[in-house]
């Protein structure tokens, strides 16, 4: 069901996987309309979304032609993994950042005052954001290296998926490129 969802990926055009991917762009401001928030999110996570079913798509398509060339990539192995800590890691660092707030105290007793100020753990959220940067650039390392190893049929070196790599990275300008190479394959 999912290769069903992120394989529709693979077949459309540069323009219309752009539109898709700048969705992640638009952050309207934040106001007193929280109708206004919502639509931000969601905006922002078709956008997110698209993206990751893009490189997901392309792992798991060209770990299919290397297959059938009987080429094995060991570092496939922790696609997979990579790509589920990434969403974990993600939809954790969304909740700690929408509930994260200055938490204050304040007690009044007899003449003395008292008012406690701090934030909920920010240790936890640098740690699971750690944990998002890192996976991120692993997928989209093992998909840049998947991907120029289906076109030369033999694993790729970094030197060699080092500009796709970079064309991943930023996939508004890289879509153009990566995509008719994609269907190519």
């Amino acid at each position: 069901m999912i290769k069903n969802f992120t394989n529709k990926f693979l077949t459309y055009t540069p323009v219309t996987l752009f539109i898709l991917f700048i969705m992640d762009a638009f952050n309207m401001y934040s106001s007193d309309m929280p109708a206004l928030d919502y639509i931000t999110t969601a905006v922002n996570l078709i956008g997110i979304i698209s993206f990751l079913s893009w490189v997901y798509a392309i792992g798991h398509k060209t770990n299919e032609k290397l297959k059938n060339n009987n080429i094995t990539l060991t570092i496939f192995k922790y696609f997979n993994f990579g790509f589920m800590a990434m969403i974990a890691s993600g939809v954790i660092m969304y909740i700690l950042l929408i509930t994260q707030d200055e938490v204050n105290i304040t007690e009044k007793s007899g003449n003395m005052n008292y008012h406690i100020s701090y934030l909920k753990p920010l240790a936890l959220s640098l740690g699971v954001g750690l944990v998002l940067v890192i996976s991120s650039i692993f997928i989209v390392l093992v998909a840049a290296k998947m991907l120029v190893s289906a076109e030369k049929n033999k694993e790729a070196k970094f030197g060699d998926y080092f500009t796709t790599l970079i064309l991943f990275a930023i996939s508004w300008l890289g879509v153009w490129w990566i995509q008719p190479r994609v269907q190519k394959l």
